[in-house]
């Protein structure tokens, strides 16, 4: 993975320390430091698309209230606050590998599989209940003739017709909904369903009093325990955004055979099912190329509930946001009122935010472990492993 590292550095206020009133030192306190790992991410089109690779951010910030003395040898001295080690600490980024197990989580709670494999299951079920073995279509010509040279008894079940009737329209029936499922399937297609998902925050908040050094800038640079209030707050977040896409694997020659057949069937439902009328209608000529043609259909869409749902892009996003605000509630430098200090606080922000890239079949999958017929379906969508920008 090639990263970019770009880094933040904003200085703030300037404590000087002097001592017996000689400048010893200046100490530059900070505002923000910081830094962003990028793999090809374009901030410039954050929010507005997928805008590639994944990512991750640190960075630390601190907004001074200073003490001041505002009396005595010291007047006007500035302080600093020194803050111990306060709960809860800030933790370290999530690793990719639970990332990735929270992104599967996400998919499996997102994926639009209604439509693709509830059609899936229709049609195996038509397969298996409504369409004849060919050998028993093969059949039906000479049956019908029979039928149709017997004369009256053409009825008597004798002759199987009562079975044949039952079995050709439970065929046209079977040709009717494959129609309308494929049709469905086919409008769906190669359009892009843009979904997100957002796990429970964790909010954790802490108030405790605590003691806290504040050094004084001035002449011999002392340090004095005072009391104080600290606030800490810090809210975790996880969330997932992505888009699936289908490709329905039938060519629109194949999808016009479909809406023809179905034709015939609804021609033939809609007449009375007499031995003529049948014998007309041939079901055993068309019968037999719509057994070819959308068996082959049937076979790639019952591959597609495993293989071509793909995700057009995915992304697993987690961030961690931990404040401390600590409070010094004004006192006195020494004994007595002499030297009065005023009020002081010091709030850092700690916050770190990462975001880790799904391939188009989820999170932790590498192009060498996809099957050959995954690998076809990435190419034929124009997809790849890397940032999709």
């Amino acid at each position: 993975m090639a990263v970019e590292r770009t880094y933040r550095n904003v200085t703030g206020p300037t404590i000087s320390r002097f001592v017996n009133g000689i400048l010893a030192s200046n100490e530059v306190l900070p505002v923000a430091i910081g830094y962003m790992d990028s793999d090809k991410h374009s901030r410039r089109t954050l929010g507005y698309r997928d805008c590639g690779g994944p990512w991750l951010m640190e960075e630390e910030r601190w907004v001074y209230q200073t003490p001041v003395i505002s009396q005595g040898t010291f007047r006007g001295t500035q302080c600093k606050i020194v803050i111990p080690a306060v709960n809860p600490a800030h933790p370290n980024p999530t690793s990719d590998l639970v990332l990735w197990g929270l992104g599967g989580t996400a998919i499996s709670r997102t994926i639009p599989t209604k439509p693709v494999f509830n059609a899936v299951t229709a049609l195996r079920e038509l397969r298996a209940d409504g369409v004849p073995s060919m050998p028993g279509m093969q059949t039906w010509k000479k049956r019908t003739e029979l039928a149709r040279n017997s004369g009256g008894e053409y009825l008597n079940v004798q002759f199987g017709w009562l079975p044949l009737v039952s079995d050709i329209k439970k065929f046209c029936h079977a040709v009717n909904d494959s129609h309308e499922i494929l049709k469905t399937l086919r409008e769906g297609s190669d359009h892009t369903t843009r979904v997100g998902y957002h796990f429970p925050d964790a909010i954790q908040t802490v108030t405790s009093a605590v003691n806290v050094n504040v050094y004084h800038a001035g002449n011999s640079g002392q340090n004095r325990s005072m009391s104080a209030v600290t606030l800490a707050t810090q809210v975790q977040k996880k969330w997932f955004n992505g888009a699936f896409l289908y490709h329905l694997p039938a060519s629109a020659a194949q999808m016009s055979k479909v809406a023809r057949y179905a034709a015939e069937a609804q021609a033939l439902l809609g007449v009375e099912p007499t031995p003529e009328a049948i014998w007309n209608s041939s079901p055993w000529t068309w019968g037999l190329d719509w057994f070819a043609n959308v068996g082959d259909i049937m076979t790639n869409v019952s591959n597609l509930g495993q293989n071509g749902l793909v995700l057009m892009y995915g992304y697993m996003m987690n961030s961690c946001e931990t404040i401390h605000q600590t409070y010094v509630p004004p006192g006195n430098w020494g004994s007595g009122t002499s030297n009065p200090i005023s009020e002081g606080s010091v709030t850092r922000t700690r916050v770190w935010k990462k975001r880790v890239q799904a391939s188009p079949y989820g999170f932790g999958v590498n192009f060498g472990s996809l099957s050959a017929t995954q690998k076809a379906i990435i190419a034929a969508l124009g997809l790849g492993l890397g940032p999709r920008r």
